[in-house]
C-alpha cells in the first residue's frame, strides 16, 4: 500500500518551552496557525532527515540541527498519509521568505499557549504537541 508522506518540524528554543508557528497563506487551514513542514523536499531528497532539514532551510533561510526523528502519525485520509515529526532547533533566528507561497507570519509561541490555542491541524497535531510538553518539560541544557 502506498502512503502519502508529510514532514513537519517541531523547531523549539528556550529549554523547549516555545515553538515556531507558521500562519497559512493557503487551503487547507487558511490563516491558522500550525506546525511547520511540507512535502517539497521530498521532491529532491528521498532521505526524510535530510528532506526536513532542506524544507526549513528553504521556508526560513537558516538550518535546522534536526537528528531526532520525533513521531508519527498515520491517518487515513483520502489517501493513507504518514506524518513524520521532527524535533531540533535553528542555527540563527528564522526568517519568512518573501515569496513563500504557504506562509504568511511565523511566530514562537510558548508551548502552554500552543496547548489552549485553535491551531491548524489541530486533531493531527495537537497530541504531538502535548506529547512534546511532557516529554521535555523538565529538561534543561546545562553548561
Amino acid at each position: 500500500m502506498k502512503h502519502n508522506l508529510i514532514l513537519i518540524a517541531l523547531i523549539h528554543r528556550n529549554n523547549y518551552k516555545e515553538l515556531l508557528l507558521v500562519k497559512r497563506k493557503r487551503e487547507p487551514e487558511i490563516n491558522k496557525w500550525s506546525l511547520p513542514g511540507g512535502v517539497g523536499a521530498l521532491e529532491k531528497e528521498k532521505d526524510p532527515f535530510k528532506a526536513i532539514k532542506i524544507e526549513i532551510h528553504s521556508d526560513f533561510l537558516v538550518d535546522y540541527d534536526c537528528n531526532n526523528f520525533y513521531n508519527l502519525k498515520s491517518i487515513e485520509e483520502k489517501e493513507p498519509t504518514l506524518y513524520l515529526y521532527f524535533e531540533g532547533k535553528t542555527k540563527g533566528e528564522p526568517k519568512l521568505r518573501k515569496d513563500s507561497k504557504t506562509d504568511k507570519e511565523i511566530k514562537w509561541f510558548k508551548v502552554d499557549d500552543i496547548i489552549k490555542m485553535k491551531i491548524g491541524f489541530e486533531n493531527r497535531d495537537k497530541p504531538v504537541i502535548k506529547k512534546f510538553k511532557k516529554d521535555y518539560s523538565g529538561k534543561q541544557k546545562t553548561f
